[in-house]
Parts: C-alpha cells; sequence; structure tokens
C-alpha cells in the first residue's frame, strides 16, 4: 500500500497583520467560515479568526503549533505561520496556508461532473491517508470531515482543509459534521451532540455518510434499500459496502466502523469493474 512519508515543517514564523494589506488581497466569499475570513493571493491564504474567546485563542494558536512542530500530514493543507496583532502584544490572529490554486470542493466537482471512477479512486486515498492521519503519533483526529473541507486540485488530487478544527493530543475539537449531527438526531439523540468526543472511529463514520451522501445527494438515513440495491447494479463499489450501511443505518447509537478502503475493491479492479 501507498505510504506517505511525513517531511517535518519550518519553523512558524510570526506575521504581522499590521503589515498586510488586506485590501490588495482576494477575499475568498464562504458562508460556511463564520469563525473566520479568508484572504489569498497566488501563494498563500491567509485565514483570520472572527471573535475568539481568550480560551478559544489559546485552544486554536496550541494546536497550530502542535501541527507546525511535527511531520506533515498526507493531503493535509497545514498551517504554516502565524497572523499576530503586534500593537496587542503578539495576540494570536490566525494562520497562513498553502493555495491552491484551481480547486474545488469535492462535493461540487462531483455533482458537476458525476465522474465515477474518479470518487473511488479519490475516496480510496482519502480514507488510506485518514488512516495513516489516526498513526501520527500526536493522536490526531480530524473531527470536522465533510465534502466542503475537502478540495480537489486541478490535477485531481484531494486535499484536507480547515485542519485547526481537528482534536490533537488531547486538545478538543469545536466542530462536529453536520452529517454526524443529522445521524444522531435522527436517533433521539441530539441531547449528546454537545457532548460528543470524536475519535478515531466518528471520523470513519463521517467518511462512510460523505461516501453514501455523495453518491446518493442524501444522508444515509433518507435512503431505501430498494433505492440502495437499484443503485448498485450500476456502482458496484455499493455492494462492498451494503452490510457496513445496513448496519449503520440500523445502529441506535454511533456504531465501530472501519475505514471504507480496507472494504471496497482495490483501485485496479476498480478502474477494470467500470470499463466494462
Amino acid at each position: 500500500m501507498w505510504q506517505f512519508k511525513g517531511v517535518k515543517g519550518e519553523k512558524m514564523k510570526l506575521i504581522y497583520l499590521e503589515d498586510i494589506e488586506l485590501e490588495s488581497l482576494e477575499q475568498i466569499s464562504d458562508t460556511r467560515h463564520k469563525e473566520s475570513t479568508l484572504f489569498y493571493n497566488q501563494s498563500t491564504v491567509y485565514k483570520i479568526f472572527n471573535d475568539l474567546y481568550d480560551s478559544q485563542r489559546k485552544q486554536k494558536q496550541t494546536k497550530i503549533k502542535l501541527l507546525s512542530d511535527g511531520n506533515s500530514l498526507p493531503i493535509t493543507v497545514m498551517p504554516k505561520d502565524e497572523l499576530v496583532y503586534e500593537f496587542l502584544g503578539n495576540r494570536f490572529e490566525g494562520y497562513t496556508m498553502d493555495y491552491i490554486e484551481n480547486s474545488k470542493t469535492l462535493y461540487k466537482l462531483f455533482l458537476q461532473d458525476k465522474q465515477l471512477p474518479f470518487l473511488i479512486n479519490t475516496l480510496n486515498v482519502i480514507s488510506t491517508s485518514i488512516q495513516e492521519i489516526h498513526q501520527d503519533p500526536r493522536n490526531i483526529v480530524i473531527s470536522d470531515l465533510h465534502t466542503e473541507n475537502i478540495i480537489i486540485d486541478k490535477v485531481l488530487n484531494p486535499h484536507i482543509i480547515d485542519i485547526d478544527s481537528c482534536k490533537i493530543d488531547g486538545i478538543k475539537n469545536e466542530t462536529i459534521p453536520m452529517s454526524l449531527i443529522r445521524y444522531l438526531s435522527n436517533r433521539g439523540l441530539s441531547s449528546l451532540i454537545s457532548k460528543v468526543e470524536t475519535t478515531a472511529n466518528t471520523d470513519k463514520l463521517c467518511l462512510l455518510l460523505m461516501t453514501v451522501g455523495l453518491i446518493f445527494n442524501k444522508h444515509i438515513d433518507k435512503i431505501s434499500m430498494y433505492e440502495y440495491d437499484k443503485k448498485a447494479e450500476k456502482i458496484k463499489m455499493l455492494n462492498d459496502l451494503k452490510q457496513l450501511v445496513l448496519e449503520v443505518k440500523r445502529s441506535s447509537t454511533i456504531p465501530e466502523v472501519p475505514y471504507i478502503h480496507e472494504l471496497i475493491s482495490t483501485t485496479k479492479t476498480l478502474e477494470r469493474r467500470l470499463t466494462k
């Protein structure tokens, strides 16, 4: 199996917001990022947090430093430098990361192009990469895993963004994906949403929910098994996932799930199936 060789990043620098001419940068229009504002130029994205409490600010800064101190993570857009206000005693305000040119979210790209081989191969890469991230000694859980937090570059490579929402070395995540919130709500477990402790298993569950959601364009609980079987006649990967999907649909809580690449056939076999 292909393995990512992590490379230790350079030491983070402090970039003073007072020195940045934000009006000269493009702003990324994204209603999802209510907690932050994103600006970019041809090489760099500047992520500036909005109205953080002191405790949130400290938590974010600690995560960013922990992420930068170790090896880079597979398919992950890593933090590069800290953004601070010098006149406020170098108060942490955000961070920079590489700009991925001509990228689209996984959700938009698949809905536009409907390229099944692309989706299956991409999910294979994402799943194997997430497994490697979970094996990192910093005990990283992505937590906020959904189709808008995975972008696809111009040569169709996936990248996980917004890694500052992760759980790392016991520092908790701040958000969980809407697919998991809906999954809990549909089981009468809304009271648990604020108490959910994300784990490697919730990442795996969210990846499954994301996969099925992309193919059917609806939440897993809204899909009948008749509908599932009809689509599985054309998409053989769904047969590989059927037993797991059944167990997840029937579960009254958060079930233990495998990585999806452990269930679906190898990429080579999938490509052969799809070209028949």
